[in-house]
């Protein structure tokens, strides 16, 4: 991602230090953050290698908090997060990503679940092409919320 966002610097794991005064204070750590070089905007997203056939089910419940946590600790400079995944069929955006947090209109950040389509007999330059695909929507979704969020 860094190679492709060439604006942004891109980290791994990121350590977050919450409430670390108080008895339950502990460190989480997004899988991806993005922030702007020269704004202070944010994307985070946490990376899950489990299997997504763009079912309910497919969304672990905890792992829907935990993004939701990350994106609300970066307020109010994050533009989205999401989960990405390995899809085992073509992603339907339309389904798969929602304009704003929460599904509520009064929170515009988007939120996500994406990934790069693969399947096992898949030759190399079919998953860099995949790859170029997921890369180009994310870069779509920066541009769409830098004009609904400047």
């Amino acid at each position: 991602m860094s190679r492709h966002f060439t604006d942004w610097f891109v980290t791994g794991q990121e350590e977050l230090n919450v409430y670390s005064d108080l008895f339950y204070g502990r460190k989480m750590f997004p899988d991806l953050v993005m922030k702007h070089k020269e704004t202070n905007k944010v994307i985070v997203f946490d990376a899950k290698f489990k299997k997504m056939r763009s079912i309910k089910k497919d969304v672990d419940r905890s792992d829907f908090y935990q993004i939701h946590s990350y994106i609300q600790y970066y307020q109010p400079n994050v533009l989205f997060g999401g989960l990405l995944y390995p899809f085992s069929e073509s992603i339907n955006t339309v389904k798969a990503h929602s304009k704003s947090l929460f599904g509520n209109e009064n929170n515009p950040h988007s939120f996500i679940v994406d990934g790069i389509f693969i399947k096992i007999d898949m030759t190399m330059p079919n998953i860099m092409q995949s790859e170029k695909e997921f890369l180009l929507r994310i870069e779509e979704l920066i541009s769409m919320a830098t004009i609904f969020n400047d």
